[in-house]
């Protein structure tokens, strides 16, 4: 394609990262980007490289092999979307495969990608998925254990909270001017109303799960399944510890350590466990739920959680399945 002079001096102001431990892939991806005008392209072998750059340089796009000899690439692209590498959280992040074995995928689409690519790759198709990060990427949605773009079908239940999130990709490419520091504002405004959303996704995820172990204890059906809630009630009220402090809920602190004395005493021996002590589990959780999400203080929160426990597991097996449907049409 022929691009003006602006489109090619818009182009050479991105800064691209794109790590892959096979050379003529790198070399490959790295001499098409250069075609297409994009002037910043860093050709890394390792992931430690990558993960050195993120410390400083903050990238407009990331492309990443999902095999790489001295790490876990879906693993990276969790710490970038979990806020825990690099200082945007938000850029956009194109994994490519070799094998489209489907726990690879499931991780992959769960780890907060914007795409997923099978290699070899063709530089039109490559070029077309960029093309459409630019012109219309997704919003991220939020729950209690995931961050990344919407892959829901358009009109589907508006049940997530969802963020237009910065993309500074699309920003130069059009020729938008980057303000450092507004852009360094947005990002930390987004992440504030991201750990806000997270924090009632993960008390709801919380309460459902105690109503589902409740549920099996009373019908007499403790087995894996309920160590399987009361090792995610755990999971939930100790993401919810880290997630309070330093903000407005940092009292519910004492509610969720609670929990989880009572839940893993639970955990050991869950045929043994004193009934007492799971009942326990529900006003804790309740309490909790209540105290994040406003519009429950004025409602009877029991016949909102019967309702939450019914939708949950369709809500998070119709995202998975979306998830998954989009992968599957993008490695075609």
């Amino acid at each position: 394609m022929v691009r003006t002079v602006k489109e090619q001096r818009c182009r050479a102001s991105v800064t691209v990262l794109m790590a892959d431990c096979d050379m003529h892939i790198r070399q490959a991806i790295s001499n098409a980007l250069s075609t297409e005008g994009f002037g910043d392209v860093r050709a890394l072998r390792r992931l430690s490289m990558l993960r050195d750059l993120l410390t400083g340089a903050v990238p407009d796009l990331i492309i990443l092999g999902s095999e790489m000899p001295d790490g876990d690439s879906i693993e990276l692209v969790r710490e970038v979307r979990n806020g825990q590498l690099g200082r945007n959280p938000f850029v956009p992040i194109i994994l490519t495969v070799w094998d489209s074995d489907g726990i690879l995928i499931d991780e992959a689409v769960n780890s907060g990608v914007d795409l997923i690519l099978a290699k070899p790759l063709a530089p039109a198709q490559l070029f077309s998925r960029i093309d459409a990060l630019i012109a219309e990427r997704k919003p991220f949605v939020v729950t209690a254990d995931y961050i990344g773009p919407d892959r829901r079908e358009r009109g589907s239940p508006n049940d997530i909270n969802s963020f237009e999130v910065p993309n500074t990709l699309r920003d130069k490419v059009s020729g938008t001017p980057i303000d450092e520091d507004a852009l360094s504002d947005h990002i930390e405004s987004t992440l504030r109303q991201i750990n806000a959303s997270r924090l009632q996704q993960a008390s709801l995820q919380l309460a459902c799960q105690v109503e589902m172990l409740i549920r099996a204890y009373a019908s007499g059906n403790v087995d894996q399944c309920a160590k399987k809630h009361v090792g995610r009630i755990i999971a939930c009220a100790e993401d919810i510890v880290i997630r309070v402090r330093y903000t407005e809920f940092e009292q519910l602190k004492g509610l969720c350590e609670s929990m989880i004395k009572v839940a893993r005493e639970v955990y050991r021996q869950p045929k043994k466990a004193d009934h007492k002590q799971v009942d326990l589990l529900r006003p804790l959780s309740q309490s909790i739920l209540v105290s994040t999400n406003p519009d429950l203080r004025y409602q009877q929160p029991a016949e909102d959680i019967e309702n939450m426990v019914t939708n949950y597991a369709t809500r998070v097996r119709s995202r998975i399945a979306a998830a998954r449907a989009e992968a599957d049409a993008s490695l075609v």
